[in-house]
């Protein structure tokens, strides 16, 4: 049976056990049409991935709020639902490891009223923060500053208190909480770009699991920025830097390794990706992010990364 991608978000949790992973099919389906995928290589993804997840009863509430969305992004569009709702939310963005906004973006990005609405009411369920968005109070602007400075400043306000084997949510909330941390609520020239690449050295030099979420992370937002920054002005780039801060401390705060050096080779093109990428969400999902970024800003240090990150992954 074919994958049903438009009514995919009122039929399944977007959570499943054992330890409430999200629901990343539809985001890996549009990454894999994005990159090129068959439709039988996305089919037989989605196959396998699709018992993993918990089917909704359509009296659910969870299913209702997301028939509702989808039946009001139907009725008056994608911008209209975004504006209404988004800013409300924002400040949650980075719970569930930034999840739910990046369910959205893939939406957003593909046009699919159904995952826009899912991602939407994945939002809602996870709730505003209270601790960001009176961050996003004590907002500065510096001129000339870089994205390693501020993972420098993040990383010398201190460990984030609590085990490191808790869940990624619970030690992001413990970072927006830790002493100084408004020190990080910072605006800076080219702001998006800023913090997209220092989310990618992060992950360049760590390849961590986690800081593999920074770089997905940031191309959502970035997605999602113009329907956030007429409502919310500055304070939107403090959500976003603040959210990836908190993310990366709660990481454990790795070294950034700059990128590229003297590189030779061109940078590998989406399909070059794809071959390199494994049946993994992740690893997909990656491959899409750095990517689009590349072209979005035209800096090709985004394919260099996923390619040395994904060859290695191949090796394993």
């Amino acid at each position: 049976m074919s994958f049903d991608l438009a009514s995919h978000g009122q039929r399944y949790l977007p959570e499943y056990p054992p330890d409430d992973n999200s629901d990343h099919l539809p985001m890996a389906w549009l990454a894999l049409t994005a990159l090129g995928a068959s439709q039988a290589r996305r089919e037989a993804f989605a196959s396998a991935y699709l018992p993993r997840l918990t089917t909704l009863a359509p009296d659910h509430p969870y299913a209702r709020r997301v028939q509702a969305l989808t039946a009001e992004t139907a009725a008056t569009g994608i911008p209209a639902v975004l504006d209404r709702y988004l800013p409300q939310w924002i400040s949650g963005w980075h719970k569930e490891a930034y999840h739910p906004l990046i369910r959205i973006g893939y939406g957003v990005e593909f046009g699919v009223p159904g995952e826009v609405a899912a991602g939407l009411a994945y939002l809602e369920s996870v709730g505003a923060d209270q601790t960001l968005d009176a961050l996003t109070r004590s907002i500065r602007h510096e001129r000339n500053l870089d994205g390693e400075a501020l993972l420098l400043r993040a990383r010398a306000l201190g460990p984030v208190p609590g085990s490191p084997n808790d869940r990624f949510s619970r030690r992001a909330d413990a970072a927006l909480s830790l002493p100084g941390m408004a020190a990080l609520a910072v605006v800076t020239d080219d702001h998006l770009r800023t913090m997209s690449r220092a989310a990618l050295m992060v992950f360049a030099g760590s390849h961590d699991f986690f800081a593999l979420h920074l770089v997905t992370a940031s191309h959502a937002f970035r997605l999602l920025y113009p329907y956030l920054q007429p409502r919310l002005g500055p304070r939107t780039d403090v959500v976003f830097t603040v959210g990836l801060l908190a993310g990366y401390l709660a990481a454990g705060a790795p070294a950034p390794a700059p990128w590229p050096g003297p590189d030779v080779a061109p940078p590998p093109t989406s399909p070059e990706l794809l071959a390199l990428c494994r049946d993994d969400e992740h690893d997909i999902k990656l491959a899409h992010a750095a990517g689009a970024h590349a072209d979005h800003w035209r800096d090709p240090a985004f394919r260099h990364v996923a390619r040395s990150y994904l060859g290695r992954r191949q090796d394993v």
